[in-house]
């Protein structure tokens, strides 16, 4: 009998792979054992993600880091595909604001107010007195709402004041609060106009540990939907209210736009060629008149003859005779010689 305690040598230590354990993925020089679809997304499109966010919101690794990525999935994860879709919006700047419709209409104003670029910033900072009264009751709701899910009012009351700085474009309040006071700056250095967006710092977290809340996780990932769908999403849809209810100043520009163009092909008409000038025919008297898509097909309509006889003009420059000009000698030659066999052939009284 062998006497003695010997340890397990490195023979007897299980490692992967191992006889029975099937076919498994390694991915730098780790074995994946469960949740092998995530983890080829993460390392096919991983890193150039994260280079595509670093650059489009000026973020160094550090601070792409800070940003609570994990709990943005899950609660992505367990929101409808409507949802989903409506946060990639939020979160990237998708959301079809003036400025992102503006290469298709030629307007990016704002359409609640004079702002001559509405971006999603924009959104957040428009000054229409409907809408700031409207950021003010959900900020306060906001509060309330965070409040009533076990969150702290001194957590909240952070939260909510900076979203009032970023609404009223403030300079961000630092509270007195360490912690609290921590989590503001880093949300700062991320990008204080990106927390409506949701990319909310880590530091959130560590100010709800701090605080001694229970499941701090959960309770960042309700602070994560009530900013995504009882603030963020509600501005939007008040913003679509006044667009389409009230006075939208885009829209009123987009018409002068259109018709300003409508005039000046009336006082250009050189621009098209003679024989498609009647499409402006009696439109001098009907500019005022027209709706909105009808002078916006019109002037689309204007600006493909106008490049149509553009390049004609260049074409006839050297020496290259247009369709136009190649089919209607060929008909009148072809009618001349008929004429010309008709007037020679003789009548049937000479015949006989």
């Amino acid at each position: 009998m062998q006497g003695g305690n010997t340890g397990p040598t490195e023979d007897s230590v299980v490692r992967l792979p191992y006889i029975g354990s099937r076919a498994l993925l390694n991915i730098e020089g780790k074995w994946m054992t469960a949740h092998q679809q995530r983890y080829i997304r993460l390392a096919k499109w991983g890193q150039t993600l994260r280079d595509h966010c670093c650059q489009r919101f000026s973020w160094d690794d550090c601070q792409f880091d800070s940003v609570i990525w994990g709990i943005i999935r899950s609660v992505r994860r367990n929101i409808t595909a409507t949802q989903r879709m409506q946060t990639s919006k939020i979160m990237h700047g998708w959301l079809p604001v003036n400025h992102m419709q503006g290469h298709a209409t030629g307007v990016t104003q704002c359409p609640c107010c004079p702002h001559p670029d509405e971006t999603l910033e924009h959104l957040f900072e428009c000054t229409n007195p409907k809408l700031m009264k409207q950021k003010d009751t959900l900020i306060n709701e906001l509060r309330s709402k965070g409040m009533a899910k076990g969150i702290p009012r001194a957590i909240m009351e952070a939260l909510c004041r900076m979203l009032y700085d970023v609404i009223n474009s403030n300079t961000p309040t630092l509270p007195d609060h360490p912690t609290l006071k921590a989590a503001v700056q880093s949300q700062i250095n991320i990008g204080a106009h990106l927390l409506p967006r949701g990319f909310l710092s880590d530091c959130w977290l560590t100010a709800l540990k701090d605080f001694g809340v229970e499941h701090p996780e959960r309770k960042i990932a309700a602070v994560l939907k009530l900013i995504w769908f009882d603030f963020t999403d509600v501005i939007w849809r008040n913003r679509n209210a006044v667009v389409h209810d009230g006075d939208n100043q885009a829209r009123q520009m987009e018409q002068n736009t259109w018709a300003a163009k409508l005039l000046w092909y009336l006082e250009n008409k050189h621009v098209i060629a003679r024989r498609d000038q009647f499409i402006m025919n009696n439109m001098e008297d009907d500019v005022a008149a027209m709706p909105c898509l009808t002078r916006r097909k019109m002037v689309q309509n204007l600006e493909r003859l106008e490049a149509v006889y553009a390049r004609e003009l260049q074409l006839r420059e050297i020496g290259q005779r247009t369709i136009h000009s190649y089919f209607q000698p060929k008909i009148s030659q072809e009618n001349n010689n008929e004429e010309r066999v008709l007037s020679e052939r003789p009548s049937a009284a000479h015949s006989t």
